[in-house]
């Protein structure tokens, strides 16, 4: 059987799928319009016709429809097939950042607890923890400050060693440095700061701990 007997043989609604699935990849994968053209477009001007924007109208459509297209959004974020051009354009990220949690018992004495830190990890261990490094990527900035308290009680349980002295307050630091352009030497040393220090709650941290 030729390859193009083989595709008439698949079933329409199985073409469909990979069609739409196509479709997602493309939206998410074509990068975000400027701030100025989004809001040009919120204010009603044409973007098509601004001098230096016209060829962000793609952009500025494409980005209503990712974004405020429920499921079409749900969709593409449930499947893992999202993506961002951050990582590579237009300003990618020049900050070598790692985080640890200063925590402090109830007895009053302290214990410096770290992140998983990716590049200290071995290669296959990378793979399985990536997902932490992707996590700091987006908690540790004030619009996710909601999920700040619940990192903290992570933070407490996996530093929980005796039930009758728990931690009782959790202090996130973060430790950065930043990437000079090419050709002029990096830092060694890290600047370090608190961004955010929680109270926490005995009761519930055993009981979340189960002890």
């Amino acid at each position: 059987m030729s390859a193009s007997e083989s595709v008439k043989r698949v079933h329409p609604a199985v073409k469909a799928f990979v069609l739409f699935h196509l479709f997602v990849i493309m939206c998410w994968s074509i990068p975000a319009p400027s701030p100025e053209a989004v809001g040009r477009k919120a204010e009603g001007v044409k973007v098509g016709g601004l001098p230096g924007l016209q060829e962000e109208l793609l952009f500025v459509n494409n980005d209503i429809v990712r974004s405020r297209s429920l499921p079409f959004y749900y969709y593409a974020s449930g499947t893992g097939t999202w993506q961002y051009w951050d990582m590579f354009a237009p300003n990618p990220l020049n900050l070598d950042r790692w985080h640890d949690f200063v925590i402090t018992f109830a007895d009053g004495t302290t214990e410096i607890l770290p992140y998983p830190r990716i590049k200290l990890m071995p290669i296959p261990e990378k793979y399985v923890k990536e997902r932490y490094r992707k996590y700091t990527e987006r908690v540790f900035v004030e619009t996710y400050q909601h999920k700040w308290p619940y990192t903290a009680y992570w933070a407490a349980r996996k530093a929980l060693k005796d039930p009758n002295n728990p931690p009782v307050t959790v202090n996130f630091r973060v430790h950065e440095i930043a990437i000079p352009k090419m050709g002029l030497p990096v830092p060694k040393e890290y600047t370090t700061y608190s961004i955010y220090t929680a109270a926490i709650d005995p009761e519930r941290l055993l009981k979340e701990s189960g002890k």
